[in-house]
């Protein structure tokens, strides 16, 4: 049976808070282990669950692209967001309808997610993200976004602190169709402020369907980040 869902990894240098952080090595080189930089790291997580054929880097660096030598997809480094970037690699990969985002800095990928999402997006749920319970000491942090939700159907996003709603998980699914439409739509002030790229399909009225999970998901934002989970990934 033809696989009609590709998973792809955004990724780029550029990043405001952290730039550069996609080449860091987190997992140092040892006799045995030539090691791993964040994308490799990520890239390796998701090809545990998923045919690595099927799994794709999208990227404007040649630097991030030569280490996925078979999978990856150079984009414009005009891509304002993941969102764009997966939208434009996915004109380069016309054999899929279904498109699953992992983003990049996901250091600790939620990966029983990701067939779940497989599932939803071909039985024509056109736009999902992932959510998992948010804990008392992320509610004040800006780097922590906040999702507001009613059972399955989303209804905003925001960073600012919030004592209730969800952690937003940096992973989407989506249909071809709506990843076609998402370069079209109106871009709204709130969007910019909050920087969050999908904002933009809630103020188009588009419906966006959660996933939640208890998964261990980290996330690289900030060097700080990086440090805590060294300090806390088990030996």
């Amino acid at each position: 049976m033809t696989n009609k869902t590709a998973v792809v990894i955004p990724a780029r240098l550029g990043s405001t808070r952290y730039p550069n952080k996609m080449l860091l090595e987190v997992e140092p080189a040892t006799d045995n282990f030539k090691g791993r930089t964040l994308i490799e790291r990520v890239f390796h997580q998701v090809s545990n669950v998923y045919p690595e054929k099927h799994i794709y880097v999208a990227t404007d660096s040649q630097e991030i692209a030569d280490l996925f030598p078979n999978n990856a997809v150079m984009t414009s480094v005009e891509c304002e967001n993941g969102t764009a970037r997966i939208a434009e690699a996915a004109k380069k990969l016309p054999q899929y309808d279904y498109f699953i985002n992992v983003q990049g800095d996901l250091i600790d990928v939620p990966v029983l997610a990701i067939n779940p999402f497989r599932q939803l997006l071909e039985s024509d749920v056109g736009l999902i993200t992932l959510c998992a319970p948010m804990k008392e000491e992320d509610q004040a942090d800006p780097n922590t976004v906040k999702c507001v939700a009613t059972d399955s159907k989303v209804h905003w996003f925001c960073r600012a602190p919030l004592p209730y709603g969800l952690w937003h998980i940096g992973m989407y699914g989506y249909s071809k169709k709506f990843l076609r439409e998402y370069t079209y739509l109106n871009v709204y002030a709130e969007e910019k402020k909050e920087s969050l790229e999908q904002l933009r399909w809630l103020q188009n009225g588009y419906k966006m369907s959660i996933i939640t999970t208890n998964e261990v998901v980290q996330e690289i934002n900030t060097p700080e980040d990086l440090t805590k989970w060294q300090q806390t990934r088990p030996s």
